[in-house]
């Protein structure tokens, strides 16, 4: 008995395993597929932080500031999201304000390339679920864990693009679409659960 046990124990972790290993490989694979048809903006290709560097270095020297209007242009260039940039003259002193815009183009960029690997995710993780709820396998155990795993891996890759581009949703979008997720969940476990009472209760001795 106590080897039967054993045996059935091993059996069980190999499942799990099993279960595990392709939702992380489908987890993966939606996130290679989707940096691969979209690239990832870089911060190095809209800012130049020399540029940056160079306003620190030289706004340490005494220099008397005679831009007309300074703090209304400040004003207004942060109230747009951009970034005060100066235009120095022979001396090092600024003498030109310029409003920079490009930490909010990378923004913009950076927000277009997680809305797209979220629906990337949302679709790819969906059409797992749905393949694996609804679609006839064959009867064995095999069939049976690989559709767990790939419920799993779609589950994954929605939560997983959903956290990237969270931060970018408005903020009444945010509770409508956990909202939604906690009901895919729910569902999902439903069916699976309900699967398996009715599989149960069909085994049993009439």
């Amino acid at each position: 008995m106590p080897n039967k046990k054993a045996k059935l124990a091993k059996a069980d972790l190999r499942k799990i395993i099993l279960v595990f290993v392709i939702a992380v490989l489908y987890l993966v694979f939606v996130l290679a597929l989707s940096n691969a048809i979209f690239v990832k903006p870089e911060y190095s290709d809209y800012c130049n932080d020399k540029a940056m560097m160079m306003f620190a270095a030289k706004a340490e020297q005494n220099c008397s500031i005679k831009i007309p209007n300074l703090q209304e242009k400040i004003d207004n260039c942060s109230s747009e999201g951009g970034n005060i940039r100066y235009i120095y003259d022979d001396s090092g002193c600024p003498k030109e304000l310029k409003c920079d815009y490009c930490s909010k183009e990378f923004r913009i960029a950076l927000e277009s390339f997680r809305f797209k690997n979220f629906l990337v995710g949302s679709f790819l993780g969906l059409l797992a679920i749905i393949s694996a709820l609804f679609l006839p396998v064959a009867k064995n155990e095999l069939h049976r864990w690989s559709s767990s795993g790939f419920i799993l891996g779609g589950l994954l890759a929605i939560f997983t693009t959903t956290a990237q581009y969270y931060s970018f949703l408005h903020r009444t979008l945010r509770p409508v679409i956990i909202f939604f997720e906690l009901a895919l969940v729910l569902f999902v476990f439903y069916r699976q659960f309900s699967s398996e009472s009715t599989k149960k209760r069909s085994q049993k001795p009439g």
